[in-house]
């Protein structure tokens, strides 16, 4: 379910008094019998905004941070302030005993400046209630994320090159381009960076993952890949 404040923006005092009235519009389509992860998203662009540098700092941080000037510093008061909007509406949300395992807020690329968006996702595997009708404990963990986007752009930079990495390493022993090709289902006169795409979109998760799924995913790699050398011996 995706809620959409209008004519507010992170800075917005009354912030929290306004997730409350969505929220309360909406309580009658939650599942009271399921945790949910929700997300508060402002626009990314704010992140340039004056209006940070009036932002007052805890003064355990300020004494810390004094002798910083410049990025950090700002740094400090864009969490300053996302943390306490955070904080804000977590009470909302408890007040309303709504039952969350993920809390966060992040900058994100939305249509407007002037809208804040809330996302709830529930999840069937996480019940309030056990089996005896007692209620369960579910963790939650909170997050701020200043900038969306720029976490993805370092994740996709980071997967790419763990994959260029791998995709050397696995096929860089097999010469023939017609057998690389074969192992992943693609044509022998398509590129080597077509062939890279092809190995990344079936092999993503042999990069960023559990170890077992990792184990799984390079088992299920090893095994088309003796799979197709079989037919040449």
């Amino acid at each position: 379910m995706e809620l959409v404040l209008n004519n507010t923006d992170i800075f917005d005092n009354s912030l929290d008094t306004k997730c409350k009235d969505l929220f309360l519009k909406s309580l009658d389509k939650l599942n009271s019998d399921l945790a949910y992860k929700i997300t508060v998203s402002f626009s990314v662009k704010l992140l340039n905004d004056q209006r940070f540098e009036s932002v007052q700092l805890p003064t355990q941080t300020k004494k810390l941070k004094a002798r910083d000037v410049g990025t950090e510093l700002r740094k400090e008061k864009i969490y300053a302030l996302l943390k306490i909007q955070l904080s804000k509406v977590e009470s909302i949300i408890n007040e309303l005993n709504i039952t969350t395992y993920s809390l966060s807020i992040q900058g994100d690329n939305l249509e407007s400046d002037n809208i804040v968006k809330v996302t709830l996702i529930q999840d069937e595997t996480k019940p309030v209630l056990n089996a005896n009708n007692k209620r369960n404990k579910i963790m939650k963990v909170t997050a701020v994320v200043p900038s969306l986007p720029y976490i993805q752009n370092e994740l996709s930079e980071f997967t790419s090159k763990r994959m260029n990495k791998i995709y050397d390493q696995i096929f860089g022993l097999i010469r023939s381009k017609k057998l690389r090709a074969e192992i992943l289902d693609m044509k022998e006169d398509d590129d080597e960076n077509e062939l890279f795409q092809a190995f990344v979109r079936q092999y993503r998760g042999i990069a960023f993952n559990t170890d077992a799924e990792v184990k799984r995913i390079r088992d299920q790699l090893i095994a088309r890949i003796e799979s197709v050398l079989e037919e040449y011996r």
